[in-house]
């Protein structure tokens, strides 16, 4: 584990938010059941990570428990991010929704303009007038 400045914008494992370039952040590559891994968090998520993981240990270490979906946590917390029925959306690519139905392993069912119908991840859109959201 290391924590360099970001040479370019990253993504936060955690949490939703960027990693911006020039920000110090948590980097750690290893190899795990032989695939190779690269992490980077925010510091703060960095330390609600082990937060999280010992909160698992005292719940008797099974390691599947630890088990979680990229970017469902609040910055440097271990709160799931959640969001209302309705709340409005908007995808990277552009497109406007309503959050349809609740939260299932980081996806919500969404209604995309015009009446569309879709999962998807609450990486892959941010709410509405939210410049950081997500």
């Amino acid at each position: 584990m290391t924590t360099p400045v970001a040479q370019k914008d990253y993504r936060c494992e955690w949490c939703p938010e960027p990693i911006l370039q020039g920000q110090r952040h948590v980097y750690m590559s290893m190899l795990y059941e032989g695939t190779f891994l690269v992490t980077r968090e925010h510091q703060e998520c960095w330390d609600a990570v082990q937060k999280y993981w010992n909160q698992v240990n005292k719940l008797g270490g099974d390691e599947n428990r630890f088990n979680f979906e990229p970017h469902s946590f609040k910055r440097g917390t271990a709160e799931l991010i959640a969001l209302d029925i309705g709340t409005e959306i908007t995808t990277h690519d552009g497109r406007e929704g309503v959050v349809q139905s609740c939260e299932h392993n980081g996806f919500w069912g969404v209604t995309l303009e015009p009446d569309f119908s879709t999962c998807l991840h609450q990486a892959e859109f941010k709410i509405k007038g939210d410049p950081g959201g997500g």
